[in-house]
């Protein structure tokens, strides 16, 4: 378990944006708890173990939240006008 960690560890930092690295990170180690729990490699690893990689997940979660602001502009479609729509920050967007 300890190798498939640092793999998704490793492979979170191949995204440019910090924050899909996390997401990355989020949805990796949420299907890993999901899968372990309630079977016999769940009872092996322990609830300790299962604890401590939930909390992980939250852990990635928050930094996810804190690196929103970094993401770069992305271009979102207003179906309503047909206008696209430049993403600046989580409070504003631009037309263009």
């Amino acid at each position: 378990m300890d190798i498939l960690e640092r793999n998704l560890e490793a492979n979170s930092k191949c995204y440019e944006d910090p924050s899909l690295g996390y997401i990355f990170l989020i949805n990796n180690n949420t299907d890993i708890v999901a899968m372990t729990k309630g079977n016999e490699l769940g009872t092996l690893l322990g609830d300790d173990w299962l604890q401590k990689h939930a909390e992980k997940v939250w852990h990635y979660h928050t930094q996810y939240q804190n690196t929103k602001g970094m993401m770069s502009p992305t271009l979102v479609k207003d179906f309503s006008s047909q206008k696209f729509m430049v993403w600046k920050d989580q409070r504003c967007m631009k037309e263009i």
